[in-house]
């Protein structure tokens, strides 16, 4: 910009003037430039936070809603095991308690019959002994089916709050894979299956047995749909051997066994072999969580030796289970890691 000096100004004077003037303006202009760049950047600073902070929400949104989901459908993969669980035993119920019904209407009416003779008069001493003789039998037959119906009830009765509940307790292992068994014999006997628990495991354990009852369920059921596919007469054993603070638990099928793809990716939620045929994929996905976090141990699939078939899955379990407190902790720093 020009400036006007008053008559007389020593030209020099005026031109140092002038070239001040125009560097402290080319200076004012390079900081308001830089200002504005600068304002600019935090500004895109600012929308890249935002949209940063923002897309961090939606991730743990998404994050919350699929650990939801997978809640909803491990509990859905729960109770639709305890729903094929209820089904059999109701049908198992069925033969002894039909048999009692049977032997109770044949009593009763060889009492009525009795009763009719001795009204009568015409009672004997035959008739009489014929009498006892029927009534021993259907009392025999009510006490026997009566009985065993109560068993399968009971077993039922044990297995299905177990797996409702994560109440911990003591529990000799042998005897109560004993009675997981006897709840889980009309599915065996559909595929025409046995399954075995090796004397080694009569052993008392401090731990939670619905995640015990849930794991070795998932494991007998996955053997039923997958191991002994046209294969009658399958054999399922669960053998151990006691360590010094473990137990050491392997469950082994004769069946067709697991091809080595299958073996990597077995406890990958929804990896299954049967996906239109009704698998979901998350049964032995149940199996790892509930053994690793619920019941402190380990579950690995074990190659079959020498001419051995079908599928192994060697387990370890603490005597005594770890604390619902400290599972939660070592779960929560597993998922931060």
């Amino acid at each position: 910009p020009a400036v006007a000096f008053a008559a007389g100004a020593d030209p020099a004077d005026a031109d140092r003037m002038a070239q001040l003037v125009e560097a402290s303006a080319d200076r004012e202009e390079r900081l308001q430039s830089a200002i504005d760049e600068r304002f600019a950047a935090e500004s895109a600073q600012a929308e890249a936070a935002a949209a940063l902070r923002a897309e961090r929400d939606r991730a743990e949104a998404a994050l919350s809603k699929l650990k939801t989901t997978q809640v909803s459908l491990l509990q859905a993969e729960k109770m639709a095991a305890l729903g094929g669980l209820v089904a059999g035993v109701a049908h198992e119920v069925n033969t002894p308690i039909g048999v009692a019904l049977t032997a109770a209407t044949f009593l009763q009416r060889r009492t009525d019959e009795l009763q009719t003779a001795l009204s009568a008069g015409k009672i004997s001493k035959s008739t009489f002994t014929d009498y006892l003789a029927s009534a021993g039998e259907s009392a025999a037959l009510i006490e026997k089916n009566a009985a065993r119906a109560a068993g399968l009830i009971q077993s039922f009765k044990m297995v299905a709050v177990d797996q409702t509940s994560d109440a911990r307790r003591r529990i000799w292992l042998g005897d109560y894979l004993d009675e997981l068994l006897t709840s889980l014999g009309p599915e065996l006997k559909r595929v025409g299956a046995t399954a075995h628990v090796d004397a080694a495991l009569d052993v008392e354990i401090d731990s939670y047995p619905g995640a015990i009852s849930q794991v070795f369920t998932n494991l007998v059921m996955n053997s039923l749909a997958h191991a002994f596919l046209n294969q009658p007469n399958g054999v399922i054993t669960i053998s151990g051997a006691k360590e010094v603070e473990r137990l050491r638990i392997l469950y082994a099928d004769d069946g067709v066994g697991l091809s080595p793809d299958a073996a990597r990716q077995v406890f990958d939620p929804f990896f299954t072999t049967k996906r239109g045929a009704g698998g979901s994929g998350l049964g032995m996905h149940i199996v790892y969580n509930l053994v690793t976090r619920r019941l402190g141990g380990t579950i690995d699939v074990e190659q079959p030796s020498g001419a051995a078939t079908g599928a192994r899955f060697m387990l370890t379990l603490p005597f005594r289970a770890p604390d619902a407190l400290a599972l939660s902790v070592g779960a929560a720093e597993a998922d931060a890691g």
